[in-house]
This record gives C-alpha cells, sequence and structure tokens, in this order.
C-alpha cells in the first residue's frame, strides 16, 4: 500500500504523502519530499528482497551414508551449487584416505572415504570408500572365513559405492578413464557374483577376498 500512496502523491502534482492517522507534514519542497518518499520506498523494497532471496536458499546439506548409496540422490546433490567449506573438507579427507589405502590402514582409509563423500559426493571418494570396505572386509574373511551368502551381503553393500562413483562422474567427469573402467569391472564383476556365486579369477574385489588383504 506504501507503493500506492506513493503514486497517488505523484498524481497530487507532488505533494506530501500521508500515512494514515498523522496529520499532513509541513511541505518545504513538495517535490523534494516526494522523491525522498520515493528512495525510501525502494531502499525498503530492496532489503526486503535480498531478505527473502537469502531465506529461500536451502543451506547445503551433508548426505547420510545410505544416502551415498544411491546413485540417483547423489546425481541430485551434485546439481546443487556446493559448499566451499563442504567441498574443501571433504578433499582434506579424501587425501587422507588415499594416503592410507598406500599404507594398507584399510580401516582407516574406510572411515576418511566415509567422512569425505558425506560432505562432497566425489567420484574418488565412493570409490575409494568402496575399495577400502572390500579390503578391510577381505582382511576379516582370511582371519574367519565367511560363508558366500556373507560374503554376498558384504559385496551387496559396497557395490553401491561403485555405482555411485559411477554415477558421479557422469555429473563432475573427474574420473580417468582407466580409472573409471576400473570402478565399471568391479561394479560388473559383483554384481554377477551377486546374481550367480560365481567368482571370476579377473574379479578385482574378489581377489582381495581370496588374497586377504
Amino acid at each position: 500500500m506504501a507503493e500506492q500512496r506513493y503514486a497517488d502523491a505523484m498524481r497530487a502534482g507532488g505533494s506530501c504523502p500521508v500515512e494514515p492517522g498523522r496529520k499532513r507534514p509541513a511541505c518545504a519542497g513538495g517535490r523534494t519530499t516526494v522523491w525522498r518518499w520515493a528512495r525510501s520506498l525502494w531502499c525498503t523494497g530492496l532489503c526486503c528482497a535480498a531478505a527473502c532471496a537469502v531465506a529461500s536458499v536451502e543451506p547445503y546439506r551433508l548426505l547420510t551414508e545410505q544416502e551415498t548409496g544411491d546413485a540417483r540422490i547423489v546425481v541430485q546433490h551434485l546439481r546443487q551449487s556446493p559448499d566451499a567449506g563442504s567441498m574443501k573438507a571433504a578433499q582434506r579427507l579424501r587425501r587422507q584416505g588415499e594416503r592410507q589405502m598406500q599404507r594398507g590402514n584399510w580401516p582407516a582409509a574406510f572411515r576418511l572415504f566415509g567422512k569425505s563423500m558425506v560432505r562432497y559426493p566425489a567420484p574418488e571418494a565412493l570409490a575409494g570408500y568402496a575399495d577400502a570396505e572390500i579390503r578391510m572386509l577381505a582382511q576379516m574373511h582370511a582371519r574367519q572365513p565367511r560363508a558366500d551368502a556373507t560374503m554376498r551381503a558384504d559385496v551387496r553393500h559396497a557395490v553401491r559405492f561403485y555405482e555411485s562413483s559411477l554415477a558421479a562422474d557422469t555429473v563432475l567427469g573427474s574420473l580417468p578413464s582407466k580409472e573409471r573402467s576400473r570402478i565399471e569391472r568391479n561394479a560388473g564383476c559383483l554384481r554377477a557374483f551377486i546374481r550367480t556365486g560365481d567368482q571370476p579369477a579377473s574379479c578385482e574385489p574378489l581377489q582381495w577376498y581370496a588374497s586377504g588383504r
């Protein structure tokens, strides 16, 4: 309604607008007063627009471990504007995870990749999480052999993160072609193992199980 009072004042030839319930002010330089009123309205509108814009932007949300294993959710998440702080933290954690993988510390790598991917589900972190999980479980399997049914349950969980990694790469395109091919092979042979129980010698994750490392 403030805009309507401003328009009425302009049509009246620059007379001062009057707030309801207030006395008309003395108009020294009526048109100048009207322009002050207009400028005040413009500033108020600008501030309101800025506040509404900020309020309408949803805060960047971390994913859960379960969500990062859903390729569809990962793609949707990556298409949002990333939070710079979360992305930086995710990169740092991923690099730490890669160092632990080089040292053969699979449980530590598993935890670090997990912390990285919920902050920003980069293809490298998701694939690293799957690699580390399978190698960690392979060590456990070497100490205490597990039935095929248990192994299938293990890889059924891990393969989802290979698939999320491939989906994330369709958005980001950050995987080298050789690494993407490796992840595709791992996902494919694990899916075949889950369906049929066959353990081809060329399946890298199943080789980890066989060697216990």
